[in-house]
């Protein structure tokens, strides 16, 4: 673990955690380790936020909230969505962002023409809690399964009529392909052309086979300043925690990322600190030094 001039834990306010690959280790599980010291720490400085931010939906991560007790008080609250829904310490929608319907249709029609072969893209259309899916493939059943994404299968026409007429509006567009050649070829020739010429869009990578476009004001950094905000906080009263490329945005508002050995070598290279990897409870080694070694 990289550990150089380790801040004041008396000046720390606001710990923001991503889930996959940082606050879980690689089965997906919160550790009793990792489990213990975010429970010892809030109880040492009761004035600590600890806030849980995902590209998951609320849904998905209340369990992992309440596993944590973080759902006691309403002193905690959580970016989800990639920080296009801010929730409050009792899950009320205190902010949010969605992508217009006609980019959400521009975006499903660049997909489907862009198709080789047998391989086709499906979709993880954010709408809050729901997570609606326009094929029944591998990408569906595991998140509804694995991740535990509140999936819903819903018929492109269906889905169209309801964007157009605003019954559902989208937070955050998911693009799946298994074929992972494929993914990295549509991002460079297609979907970041497209990205550059809509100046409303942002774009990131949240796995090797997953795509997410979302509004440019919608991601972890701009949640991270809307809470920083509301709570009169500053940069340097927030400890960010990630592993992937969309956790980079918090790293560049908080100034004090901690990334974990795991992470991507984007997120290394704007990190403060580099602490172990999840499977190594990295997260928790690093709270203890920090907030418990005294």
């Amino acid at each position: 673990m990289t550990i150089t001039e380790l801040p004041d834990p008396s000046n720390i306010k606001l710990l923001v955690a991503d889930v996959d690959g940082t606050l879980l280790n690689s089965k997906g599980k919160l550790t009793t380790k990792t489990k213990d010291v975010i429970k010892k720490v809030i109880q040492k400085y009761p004035s600590i936020r600890f806030v849980i931010s995902t590209g998951k939906s609320e849904h998905a991560i209340e369990p992992l909230r309440e596993e944590l007790e973080l759902t006691k008080s309403n002193n905690h609250p959580t970016s989800c969505n990639n920080g296009c829904v801010v929730y409050g310490g009792n899950n009320e929608v205190l902010n949010e962002y969605w992508v217009e319907p006609q980019d959400v249709i521009e975006i499903i029609e660049l997909c489907e023409e862009y198709r080789r072969g047998e391989t086709e893209f499906n979709f993880g259309l954010y709408f809050k809690n729901d997570m609606i899916f326009l094929n029944k493939d591998s990408h569906f059943y595991r998140l509804r399964d694995f991740y535990k994404e509140k999936a819903i299968y819903m018929e492109r026409d269906e889905f169209l009529q309801k964007l157009k007429s605003k019954e559902i509006t989208i937070n955050k567009i998911c693009i799946f392909n298994k074929d992972i050649d494929l993914i990295k070829v549509f991002r460079k020739e297609v979907l970041a052309p497209f990205i550059a010429k809509k100046s409303q869009l942002g774009m990131t990578q949240t796995g090797k086979d997953c795509l997410e476009v979302m509004s440019k004001e919608g991601n972890k950094g701009s949640s991270l300043n809307y809470l920083l905000q509301t709570f009169q906080l500053t940069k340097d009263q927030v400890l960010a925690f990630g592993d992937g490329e969309n956790d980079l945005p918090m790293f560049e508002v908080s100034q004090q990322g901690v990334a974990m050995a795991n992470a991507v070598d984007i997120l290394k290279n704007n990190a403060k600190y580099i602490t172990k990897s999840n499977d190594e409870d990295g997260l928790a080694v690093f709270l203890e030094n920090v907030f418990l070694s005294k």
